[in-house]
C-alpha cells in the first residue's frame, strides 16, 4: 500500500472535501495504545483518498496538537457534518465526512477487521506520517540527547537542522553508538509476566556485545571477553563495562535503576529523569492526575521514544504496547533482531 503524507493545503485547509476524524478517548486508554489502533484509520483514510483529523479536545493525555505538529488540521465545509463510520465500506463510501475512536465500540472493532494482515511496513509507514512532534518538544529531545551526551554532533540545534533542510528535522541527528531498554512495570503485571531485572540484564550483555564486535573491531580484550559470554552463573562481569553508554527508560525508576547499578556497577548508565516520578504507571491512578501533570508525563514519554529509537541495540517487552509503537518508530534500517523482547514476539497482523 502506498502513503503519502496527505493533508489539506493552505487553499483548501479550511475545506477539507473528504475527511476521516479520529476521535481521541477521553480516559481508559493508554497513549501507545491509542495510537497503534489509530493507524488502522491512517491506513483506511490512505486508501479511499481522505484527510485523516484528530480530535485531541477530550483526551486523556492532552490536544493533539500539544505533541505533534501533523497532520495539519482541516475544518469541514460549512454545513457539513461528520457521520459515525459504519465498517461497511459501501455504506461509509458514500459519506464525504466520518469520525470513528473507541468510544464507537463496535464499528471501531470493524475498521480494525478491515486490516488482519497489516505489515509491519504499513503500520510503520502509517505512523511517520502522522509521528511528527512539535518544534518544542523536539528541542527538549535535543537538549536531553546534549545532557546525556548522545549528540554526535555536540553543537546541533534546532537552527542548524532547519538550515540542513527541514524544520528541526530529528530525522537528521546523529548519535554516539548506545543500546537501550525499557522496562515496563507498574499495572503492566496484570496483563504479562513480569521480567526480572537479571533477564533484562543479560539481554543488554549479550546485545551490548553484538554491538561492540561491529565497533571495536581493534579492541582485542574486549572482543575475547565477549567471544567468552559469561553464563548466569559467571560473577566475573559484574565489573564488565561497555564503551558506550546504556540508557534505561522505565515508570519505576526508584526500582529499576539501583537493580541494575547494583548487577552492573560499572555500566555508563543513563536515563531521563521524568518530571513526577511514579512508583510503576498505573492507568486507574494516572486518569486522575491533573492534566497539567498528564501532559509532562506524556512529553517525557515521547522524549524517551525518541531517544530509544535511536539506539543501536533495544530490550523490551512486547506484551507493552510501548515496545509496539517503539518497534514501528525505529529505523528501518536496523537489522531485525536490533531489538529483543523478552517475552512475546510481535509485528503488526498478530
Amino acid at each position: 500500500m502506498a502513503f503519502s503524507n496527505k493533508s489539506c493545503t493552505e487553499s483548501n485547509r479550511k475545506n477539507c472535501t473528504r475527511t476521516l476524524t479520529v476521535i481521541m478517548t477521553p480516559r481508559g486508554s493508554g497513549f501507545a495504545s491509542e495510537l497503534n489502533l489509530a493507524l488502522f484509520a491512517v491506513l483506511y483514510a490512505a486508501e479511499t483518498n481522505r484527510t485523516v483529523r484528530f480530535d485531541g479536545r477530550f483526551w486523556l493525555y492532552g490536544n493533539w496538537s500539544d505533541f505533534f505538529d501533523s497532520p495539519p488540521d482541516c475544518e469541514l465545509p460549512t454545513n457539513a457534518t461528520a457521520a459515525v463510520m459504519l465498517g461497511n465500506r459501501t455504506a461509509d463510501e458514500t459519506r464525504a465526512h466520518l469520525f470513528t475512536g473507541r468510544h464507537v465500540d463496535i464499528y471501531w472493532s470493524r475498521l480494525i477487521s478491515y486490516y488482519p494482515h497489516s505489515t509491519f511496513i504499513d503500520k510503520a509507514t502509517a505512523l511517520r506520517t502522522i509521528w511528527y512532534v512539535n518544534m518544542e518538544i523536539r528541542e527538549q529531545v535535543l537538549q536531553q540527547m546534549r545532557n546525556l551526551s548522545l549528540l554526535a554532533n555536540e553543537s546541533a540545534s534546532c537552527t542548524h537542522l532547519h538550515e540542513e533542510g527541514g524544520p528541526c528535522d530529528l530525522e537528521n541527528v546523529k548519535t554516539v553508538p548506545f543500546i537501550g531498554a525499557h522496562v515496563r512495570r507498574g499495572d503492566k503485571h496484570l496483563e504479562a509476566h513480569e521480567q526480572s531485572i537479571e533477564k533484562y540484564v543479560a539481554a543488554l550483555d549479550q546485545l551490548g556485545c553484538d554491538l561492540l564486535l561491529l565497533t571495536e573491531a581493534n579492541n582485542s580484550s574486549l572482543r575475547r571477553r565477549c567471544s567468552r559470554r559469561a553464563t548466569r552463573a559467571e560473577n566475573s562481569w559484574s565489573d564488565f563495562e561497555f564503551p558506550f553508554p546504556v540508557f534505561i527508560n522505565t515508570d519505576d525508576m526508584q526500582k529499576v535503576i539501583p537493580q541494575i547499578r547494583l548487577i552492573r556497577p560499572r555500566w555508563n548508565l543513563i536515563y531521563s529523569t521524568p518530571p513526577v516520578v511514579l512508583k510503576g504507571f498505573d492507568a486507574l491512578h494516572f486518569d486522575e492526575l491533573p492534566l497539567a501533570v498528564r501532559k509532562l508525563h506524556t512529553i517525557d514519554l515521547i522524549i524517551n521514544l525518541e531517544l530509544l529509537r535511536r539506539a543501536n541495540r533495544v530490550v523490551c517487552t512486547h506484551s507493552s504496547n510501548i515496545a509496539r509503537l517503539l518497534a514501528l518508530l525505529r529505523d528501518p534500517r536496523w537489522p531485525l533482531d536490533s531489538m529483543r523482547s523478552l517475552d512475546v514476539g510481535w509485528h503488526p497482523g498478530k
